[in-house]
């Protein structure tokens, strides 16, 4: 189910658990608002669809205020050819972000509600130190392995230690004489 309701001017589409940016309401964050300006309600599953004239009677959209917050800066530059004339002005738009609640119709019997909100606790990522910390672990582990002559893992999936240590090496020694030439050269003139 959605509907379509006017606030501040503009017309805005509301579905249950939608978040929506609206010009700014006098409300603080937390507390609900009901917007009784409905202009049309329709429902998808049932076909109904009710338009007003110019409201819908008896519909209304309830939501909470998410956040009150502005816009970024919108810069209006003003100037007239060879008169001097330069005006600089920024405007920053207030706006509140509201989430929709729930949408009611007189011709239903029950409202139709956003499904609940769960607040995830915010996940907090280790300090720099224990991050460190976490690290020297990691490579005490790798190095108690290596001490123990457990075989390094191969870099590619199929590859048997050996086959990599071997291309491996042979790079190297491509490159370097690659960089110096065949005689210990090093190219430079």
């Amino acid at each position: 189910m959605y509907a379509i309701f006017e606030s501040g001017g503009k017309q805005h589409r509301a579905e249950p658990g939608q978040r929506l940016a609206l010009e700014k309401l006098t409300a603080p964050v937390g507390e609900t608002v009901v917007f009784d300006r409905v202009l049309l309600v329709r429902d998808p599953d049932s076909g109904d669809c009710r338009i007003g004239a110019p409201y819908v009677e008896g519909a209304e959209v309830t939501a909470s205020v998410v956040a009150q917050y502005r816009d970024p800066k919108v810069v209006v530059f003003k100037r007239k050819r060879r008169k001097g004339y330069r005006r600089k002005r920024g405007h920053r738009q207030q706006r509140t972000q509201v989430r929709v609640d729930a949408i009611r119709s007189d011709s239903e019997s029950a409202a139709v509600a956003a499904p609940p909100v769960t607040e995830e606790p915010p996940t907090e990522e280790p300090s720099a130190e224990e991050a460190v910390a976490e690290e020297a672990l990691a490579e005490d582990a790798v190095a108690a392995d290596a001490e123990e002559g457990a075989p390094a893992e191969p870099e590619s999936a199929g590859e048997s230690p050996e086959e990599s240590e071997s291309e491996s090496g042979s790079e190297s020694e491509e490159s370097a004489v690659a960089k110096t030439g065949p005689a210990g050269e090093t190219g430079r003139d």
